[in-house]
């Protein structure tokens, strides 16, 4: 029996979420979840989440995907911080909460590129404004894509160069009138 089947069988179409007592907390937060040495414990692991408010549907895919040894980005409604991790981590999952982007370092790494924010934003495929919008707002910490496509051109902005160079979606090639 493969695990996946295996991990269906022990939690049927649906956790049992009656004998689940929820955790008592008013925040939620991102994290990222990663399969540790040995994950095994997926009924424990989907209980964990179900109690914090993450839908068992949700849950159920979760502990799948960390099955074949990929990671998940999950949103947890009901975050207590450190007994979340203690316990994942107790269950063969790792979870850490994603790094914060900001204006301020997306400013630093183009400023480190010695490029004017028309220059930066050229390369990369932005609009010059949205640029500007995102660095004025130095101190906030963004979310979501916004938050992803920051950390690439924080991380990689090379890449993202060469990848908005290269975009595909883009038209053909101008010809030269001639």
């Amino acid at each position: 029996m493969s695990m996946k089947s295996s991990l269906a069988a022990q939690l049927g179409p649906r956790v049992r979420t009656e004998a689940v007592a929820p955790v008592n907390s008013d925040s939620s937060a991102r994290v990222i979840l990663r399969p540790l040495d040995a994950f095994m414990q997926t009924v424990p692991f989907a209980r964990a989440l179900v109690r914090r408010g993450v839908k068992a549907s949700v849950a159920r895919a979760v502990a799948e995907r960390l099955l074949t040894g990929r990671s998940a980005h999950l949103e947890i409604p009901r975050y207590d911080g450190a007994p979340l991790i203690q316990e994942l981590r107790n269950l063969g999952v790792g979870a850490k909460r994603p790094l914060p982007a900001s204006g301020r370092k997306l400013a630093r790494t183009r400023k480190g590129l010695n490029l004017s924010q028309e220059q930066f934003a050229n390369s990369v495929g932005l609009e010059v404004r949205t640029l500007q919008n995102w660095e004025q707002k130095r101190d906030e910490v963004f979310d979501g894509p916004t938050a992803l496509l920051i950390k690439i051109l924080e991380l990689y902005p090379e890449v993202a160069q060469q990848v908005a160079a290269d975009d595909p979606s883009s038209g053909p090639d101008v010809q030269s009138a001639a």
